[in-house]
């Protein structure tokens, strides 16, 4: 079985972690990195020094960087520049590509968050040592982490919106969509989102739809778009930005 086709979604992803890692490196050009990273690529050819611009692929989305050894450029950058490879890393994106599907393993993803965890849960302390439990989720938590402009509270926001679909829970998913909407602003002024969050909120807006309930048993999912001027890059054919797309399914 080969390895699944790479999408526009997947790309952002790399794009986040390009700009994470060019704020860090002082403002760094795709250039710079390239030559800090990835020397071996540069050439003299015929009197004048080439290279690949794999590192501008990286920036515009064309190529997505590689997290599969310690030997791989997110893990290479890492170790010269720390707190890049949690842009790549982070469960925001399994949250946006919806694979959680274990309450078990969405509350492992909001354990990972470093810099919510105190919203989120509390220690509880027995005769054989301590354990973190998960505290109730109130409006309270939820404004916190909207006044927190950090990709955990990003990801903290889209994983709790999936937790309300595994254990059905209107009333967590309309916090959590309500979240994200306020929470929307900061996204735009974090600087490794720079040029892809109207990207980025559609295919979030695909992925975590609104629901209206129908009956106890019967939901309607609804579309409802950030910019709805937006339209993205062409790939296969979406849904067009100015609908609203409707699908009627059971919880």
């Amino acid at each position: 079985m080969g390895r699944p086709k790479q999408t526009d979604k997947d790309f952002l992803k790399g794009m986040t972690w390009f700009r994470a890692v060019s704020v860090r490196a002082d403002g760094a050009s795709a250039y710079a990195l390239e030559k800090r990273f990835d020397p071996h690529l540069f050439k003299l050819q015929d009197g004048k020094l080439t290279r690949s611009k794999k590192w501008d692929r990286y920036r515009d989305g064309k190529r997505l960087p590689s997290d599969l050894t310690p030997a791989a450029v997110v893990s290479r950058v890492e170790a010269a520049i720390p707190s890049t490879a949690r842009w790549f890393r982070s469960p925001l994106w399994d949250a946006i590509d919806g694979t959680l599907k274990d309450r078990y393993d969405i509350e492992r993803k909001l354990r990972s968050l470093a810099d919510v965890s105190y919203l989120l849960f509390g220690v509880e302390k027995w005769s054989g040592g301590k354990q973190l439990n998960r505290l109730p989720i109130s409006d309270i938590v939820f404004d916190a982490l909207v006044n927190i402009a950090s990709i955990d509270s990003f990801a903290a926001i889209l994983l709790m919106a999936r937790e309300a679909e595994v254990i059905a829970s209107p009333e967590l998913r309309s916090k959590a969509l309500c979240a994200y909407r306020a929470f929307q602003p900061t996204v735009e002024t974090m600087p490794e989102f720079a040029g892809i969050v109207n990207r980025l909120f559609w295919h979030i807006d695909l992925s975590i739809k609104h629901w209206s309930l129908l009956s106890p048993n019967q939901r309607m999912e609804i579309v409802i778009f950030s910019n709805p001027k937006f339209v993205p890059p062409k790939n296969g054919q979406p849904l067009l930005p100015h609908q609203e797309g409707f699908r009627i399914s059971s919880p």
